[in-house]
């Protein structure tokens, strides 16, 4: 082979890598364009389907700040296929695969972090252009009062308080804080209850006896002891005001939603009250040290009970950064310090009943 000849075939050997190093840049420029390219059969042509996306953004209602971490979900309209599930990111932003043109989807938000309500609107599009642009606006829960936003977008509540009304046990009811703050939580919830219906009629109660020289008086934490009506009546736990929420509920026709959350700590209490869940909460009438100078025999054990004589039963409402809100059946709406609050939930017990939401 001449020295001609080499140099020609090397020409032809470089054109030729060159003609497919192009053509390599030109089917990634079509498939950047989000277009699909498939052959006819038919007629042996290129056909181009153009191919659009959906951007979401969420935002705070009142601020218009990004929302992250909302969870959308993207449905085929008539097949009824979820396409897509997304989560926005911090600027509250989220897009879409490609989509074909001439489709239809409907998109909803499916998860909204607290203290967010989700939103209940529904968007149904059909695909007309490259980039189909979605706004959703979310509002907070309206016990949430006040909230911080840190470096990462994420939200903090800083103030909770829910409408509990207010609900006295007297004169009806001399010792029932514990019947009447439950009665209350569940009038919040939209029941129309009295608490003399709750106490007479579900809670369970045991009469005090005398046996020589010993008083016996029921398990605090299986039934009353005594009665709720008489000043001679004592108290109750949590569980048997979980058993009467429970039994009215039934009578209601509801399902059993009562529950003891007796042992949660501050943290666990106050995260109830961020979604929104008011918890009947056991402690002293004055927020004091308990005082432990009586007792009696338990019927079922015939154990010497020493029974706190200041116990009392409030509903925990909510809180901001001091302090905490609650309906105290003996005198109405209080605001006390947080510290002292739980330093008497704390030394009581740590007994707390919630019903848990709808």
């Amino acid at each position: 082979m001449t020295k001609t000849r080499r140099k020609q075939r090397k020409r032809l050997w470089s054109l030729l890598r060159f003609t497919i190093f192009l053509l390599l840049v030109i089917i990634s420029s079509v498939f950047a364009l989000n277009k699909l390219i498939f052959k006819d059969e038919t007629n042996n042509n290129v056909v181009v389907i153009p191919q659009g996306i959906i951007t979401i953004l969420n935002l705070d209602a009142d601020t218009e700040l990004p929302i992250k971490n909302s969870e959308f979900t993207i449905t085929a309209t008539e097949s009824g296929e979820v396409v897509e599930v997304l989560y926005t990111n911090e600027e509250g932003k989220v897009i879409s695969k490609p989509l074909d043109y001439n489709t239809h989807y409907s998109i909803i938000q499916t998860m909204a972090p607290e203290p967010y309500k989700i939103s209940k609107e529904e968007t149904r599009i059909e695909i007309t252009v490259e980039d189909y642009q979605v706004v959703v606006k979310n509002n907070l829960y309206s016990h949430v009062k006040d909230t911080q936003r840190l470096e990462d977008g994420t939200i903090r509540i800083t103030k909770v308080d829910m409408p509990v009304e207010v609900l006295m046990q007297n004169p009806e009811l001399p010792n029932g804080c514990e019947i009447t703050s439950l009665t209350a939580v569940l009038n919040y919830k939209g029941y129309g209850v009295s608490k003399t219906e709750m106490a007479d009629k579900y809670l369970p109660k045991e009469p005090f006896v005398r046996k020589g020289d010993r008083l016996i008086g029921a398990n605090p934490y299986k039934a009353f002891a005594g009665n709720p009506r008489e000043i001679s009546g004592f108290f109750v736990y949590a569980p048997p005001i979980v058993e009467a929420t429970n039994h009215y509920l039934k009578h209601v026709n509801e399902d059993p939603r009562a529950k003891d959350v007796s042992g949660s700590t501050m943290k666990e209490l106050l995260r109830y009250l961020d979604k929104g869940i008011p918890v009947v909460t056991w402690v002293t009438l004055d927020l004091s040290k308990p005082k432990l100078n009586y007792s009696w025999y338990l019927s079922d054990t015939g154990e010497n009970f020493i029974a706190p004589i200041n116990l009392h039963a409030v509903v925990l409402k909510g809180y901001d950064t001091k302090n905490v809100y609650y309906m105290d059946p003996l005198q109405g709406n209080l605001a006390r310090s947080m510290v002292d609050f739980f330093q008497s939930y704390y030394e009581l017990g740590m007994h707390a009943v919630i019903v848990a939401a709808n």
